[in-house]
């Protein structure tokens, strides 16, 4: 079980519907840092998808969010916000936590179910320790990653197929090493959501 899955602690049963990638997502290339991410439960079947759009607008560091439906009928969406000055992490944690209570406050949403968990650098490379080397990632390429993974995509696989895309700079993954690994992790997510119906951008 990826440690996205244990990270995010939905209830067994929940389903993927979308995976949105914030514009910082397409520009960061740091590999150090942490990334934060906090869960937010939505009551009443709650419109996830513009939730999540609404509070990341409010969030200047947000890479990515997740947004899933509970077995229940009950919905809920996941931010993922970058730090790239990590040292102090219990400062930067509350930093991040009352960044992400903000948003909440402004799109009008409770925060009373909302809780958050600090993803190191360290930690998600870890995650990759049996499955290839990640060792010139990038956090947000890290992040995309375990996301593949929360989606039913082999972390193992999701690396090979990667490094061999890198490799033969095929199209449309051209350009700088970087370039086309982000490239060709996009692509995984949208054959994600071809495959399986849900949305990614």
């Amino acid at each position: 079980m990826t440690g996205l899955v244990t990270a995010l602690a939905v209830e067994e049963g929940s389903r993927l519907t979308s995976i949105a990638l914030r514009p910082l997502a397409g520009t960061s290339a740091e590999r150090d840092g942490s990334i934060y991410m906090h869960v937010v439960m939505l009551p009443g079947g709650d419109n996830a998808a513009a939730a999540a759009g609404a509070v990341a607008t409010f969030l200047p560091a947000a890479l990515s969010t997740l947004e899933g439906t509970s077995p229940d009928g009950g919905t809920w969406f996941a931010t993922f916000q970058l730090v790239v000055d990590d040292r102090d992490w219990v400062r930067t944690r509350r930093l991040a936590d009352a960044a992400i209570r903000r948003a909440l406050a402004l799109a009008g949403i409770d925060d009373d179910t909302m809780r958050g968990c600090h993803l190191s650098g360290a930690a998600l490379r870890e995650e990759y320790s049996e499955v290839g080397d990640v060792g010139d990632w990038s956090l947000i390429h890290l992040l995309i990653g375990l996301v593949l993974e929360l989606a039913d995509r082999d972390l193992a696989e999701v690396v090979a197929e990667v490094a061999a895309e890198v490799l033969a700079g095929v199209e449309p993954a051209s350009g700088p090493a970087v370039e086309r690994r982000h490239e060709s992790l996009l692509r995984l997510l949208a054959t994600w959501a071809i495959e399986l119906g849900g949305t990614a951008s």
